[in-house]
């Protein structure tokens, strides 16, 4: 577990955030409900700072319902926290909806909730801002893309999205914010001038999907979604330079589909559905 600053805690995926006389936590992670144990976990991690704080876990605030940050939740809610704080469309469900950006005061700490969709399937999507200490916690909006846009060094070329255009209106409110420290929701951390980097290749790389499959779409309106999507892809990677047999990897497909098909195609159809539908 790493002390960020102050009261700021981050241990694997999980930011713990302590207030006068509790802990918040901000998105529970996956590692100890898939060790079936707490043991060696960013659970343990944090009931036992919890223990030597002498601060019960009070509030749980989830970015977004998929499984690897909400796993653990069963572990938090049997120590009875007093909320779980989520997004109305968020199926976890959480006791404490929001549905449009609210500042709270929990327990002495000031935080800004930000719905920001266009991750997340469900468009259960939100980001944390502590505006005291200029700390952005974006959840899954920014996903490592590299120093630059010619650079890709994630594991696809592509961020994995669901709605290109809610997904370029909150990478721009998040570029809003005046923010010193950047955490992801899977534990990466940026000074603010790489985390506002972070933010602008991830939009300039979501900008380039959406210019090219418009110009794509309308150059070939007879060719089907599928293929359209292929050369998106590939143009992309092309661009990024990304590696090709890395690439190739994520096209290939078992009996559970493949990487393209589950996480890197969504955001591309969001455009080419969206160009169809203007078409009508």
């Amino acid at each position: 577990m790493q002390r960020i600053t102050g009261n700021v805690y981050l241990s694997k995926r999980t930011v713990a955030i302590e207030g006068e006389n509790s802990l918040i936590i901000v998105d529970p992670g996956y590692d100890a409900a898939v060790s079936k144990t707490k043991k060696g976990t960013s659970v343990e991690e944090l009931t036992e700072l919890s223990r030597i704080r002498g601060k019960p876990i009070e509030y749980i605030i989830l970015t977004h319902s998929h499984s690897d940050h909400t796993a653990n939740l069963p572990f938090y809610v049997m120590l009875r926290p007093r909320a779980v704080i989520g997004h109305y469309r968020n199926r976890c469900g959480p006791g404490w909806k929001i549905n449009r950006t609210t500042t709270q005061k929990l327990d002495g700490v000031e935080l800004e909730l930000i719905p920001t969709p266009g991750h997340s399937s469900a468009g259960d999507d939100i980001s944390v801002y502590l505006p005291q200490k200029k700390i952005l916690l974006p959840g899954d909006l920014c996903q490592p893309q590299g120093e630059d846009y010619r650079n890709a060094d994630n594991v696809s070329p592509v961020p994995f999205f669901s709605d290109g255009n809610r997904y370029l209106h909150s990478l721009e409110a998040l570029l809003a914010k005046d923010f010193h420290l950047m955490i992801t929701a899977h534990g990466d951390i940026y000074d603010a001038h790489r985390g506002r980097k972070a933010l602008e290749v991830t939009r300039q790389t979501v900008t380039r999907i959406r210019d090219l499959a418009t110009k794509l779409k309308r150059e070939n309106p007879d060719e089907t979604l599928d293929k359209i999507a292929l050369w998106v892809y590939d143009t992309i990677a092309y661009e990024r330079s990304f590696d090709p047999e890395a690439l190739e990897a994520r096209k290939k497909g078992n009996k559970h589909g493949n990487d393209f098909t589950r996480y890197d195609k969504p955001g591309i159809d969001s455009f080419l559905k969206q160009q169809s539908i203007s078409r009508l």
